[in-house]
């Protein structure tokens, strides 16, 4: 025999537009989650998920009672957000692509790449430059009635000539 629970129509109305949402998607067992669930899932506050939204990173459905409702789809959105995010990309690229092709994507990574690869040579000459000043100690001081600015010796520097 079958127990039946007594639930409050608001609870009800929530699991019929679950029930509705899902069929609404074609896929009929579409799984769909409410924020508070998918903060869990995701490992990002809601109010993130929220922004996200906002901003119009992901598209996620409303229920009748104004809840955001996450689908399969949207998941692998948020996925995709994350990866990006641990890429070490802004905000802005995060957005743009959200919505390129796998090819201008793939193109995107590339110059992304060469972009990392500058900074790692930048952040190499700071490591030598500070080791030179480890090893040596501050670098003289440019004489006051030389015509050789501080901006114009630290350049000279930071192409590897010595210092006296």
């Amino acid at each position: 025999m079958k127990q039946t629970v007594n639930v409050s129509e608001k609870e009800y109305c929530y699991h019929v537009c679950v029930i509705a949402y899902a069929l609404y998607t074609g896929k009929g067992k579409a799984v769909v989650k409410r924020t508070s669930e998918i903060s869990k899932i995701v490992g990002v506050s809601k109010r993130t998920l929220q922004f996200y939204d906002d901003e119009g990173m992901i598209k996620v459905e409303r229920s009748e009672n104004n809840y955001r409702l996450y689908d399969e789809k949207t998941l692998g959105k948020l996925w995709e957000i994350m990866v990006y995010k641990e890429m070490g990309l802004k905000l802005e690229d995060i957005k743009q692509l959200l919505v390129r092709s796998e090819n201008e994507k793939k193109g995107f990574y590339k110059a992304y790449i060469e972009q990392i690869e500058e900074k790692i040579k930048e952040l190499e000459r700071q490591e030598r430059f500070i080791s030179l000043i480890i090893a040596k100690g501050l670098p003289q001081r440019p004489d006051e009635n030389s015509n050789v600015t501080y901006k114009s010796r630290l350049a000279e520097l930071r192409k590897g000539c010595a210092y006296e």
